[in-house]
C-alpha cells in the first residue's frame, strides 16, 4: 500500500499513544519515550515523500545498524510490540485509521478471541 511519509509517522505515533495504555508496562512513559525517540530519528532519514509501506519499513530497518546506540537501545525496547501488533499492521498496510467504537464484548480492550467481530482489537471496524 502506498502511504505518505507524514502519514506513516503519524500512524506510528497514534498507535503508540493507545498501545502503551493497552498492555501493562512498568512505566508507560518509558515505552512512549522510546518509541518517540525511534520515530524522531527515523524522520531524519532520507525517505521519499510517498512510497509503499514496505519501502519505509525496509529503509528504516536497514539504517538501524548505523543508528546511534541510544536509538538502537530504544528500538530494542519497542521492537517486539511493533512486530506483534495487528493494530499497527492495519494502520500501515491496510490504510485503516484508529478504531474508535468499543466492541460490546471487549469494551475497548484487546482480548484473545479471534472470531469476535472486532478481530481481537477491542474496537469495531470503522466501516
Amino acid at each position: 500500500m502506498r502511504i505518505k511519509k507524514v502519514d506513516y509517522f503519524r500512524k506510528f505515533r497514534a498507535w503508540g499513544s493507545i498501545y502503551m495504555n493497552q498492555y501493562p508496562h512498568e512505566d508507560p512513559s518509558i515505552f512512549q519515550n522510546n518509541l518517540e525517540k525511534v520515530i524522531t530519528w527515523a524522520e531524519t532519514l532520507d525517505l521519499p515523500e510517498e512510497d509503499e509501506t514496505d519501502v519505509f519499513c525496509g529503509k528504516i530497518w536497514r539504517a538501524l545498524p548505523e543508528a546511534p546506540e541510544d536509538i538502537i537501545k530504544a528500538y530494542g525496547y519497542v521492537q517486539i510490540d511493533i512486530d506483534k501488533s495487528y493494530c499497527l499492521s492495519r494502520l500501515l498496510y491496510c490504510g485503516e485509521e484508529l478504531r474508535t467504537i468499543p466492541c460490546p464484548e471487549h469494551k475497548g480492550r484487546w482480548g484473545f478471541i479471534r472470531d469476535c467481530i472486532c478481530g481481537d482489537s477491542g474496537f469495531l471496524p470503522n466501516d
